[in-house]
């Protein structure tokens, strides 16, 4: 999945001027933060309107895929054991989901 040109010079510039290490903090921030808003969507608390929990589902979701982004920038060059990279990974993981999917 590839990211737009302009996003990825906005998100290498933030691992610039941020770090790489703070910026995998605040991954791990929003990535918990998405965590909450879905467990709260699909349990939907009293006293919350459901369009209110949605709207912070969409919220944390945004966050989180800027982040999911940041960290495929991060590691694009690097390689599992096997000398895997995370795009090809994924690709095999699409393909095995493809596959149960057909059931």
């Amino acid at each position: 999945m590839a990211i737009d040109t302009k996003d990825a010079r906005i998100l290498k510039q933030a691992v610039c001027i941020f770090g790489t290490k703070d910026r995998l903090m605040k991954a791990i921030e929003e990535f918990g933060e998405l965590s909450a808003a879905l467990a709260r969507f699909v349990n939907q608390p009293l006293g919350r309107r459901p369009d209110e929990v949605a709207d912070s589902v969409l919220e944390k979701l945004a966050d989180a895929g800027i982040m999911l982004d940041m960290c495929r920038l991060i590691f694009a060059y690097r390689e599992d054991s096997h000398g895997r990279t995370v795009e090809r990974i994924r690709e095999e993981k699409l393909a095995r989901l493809a596959r149960l999917a057909e059931w």
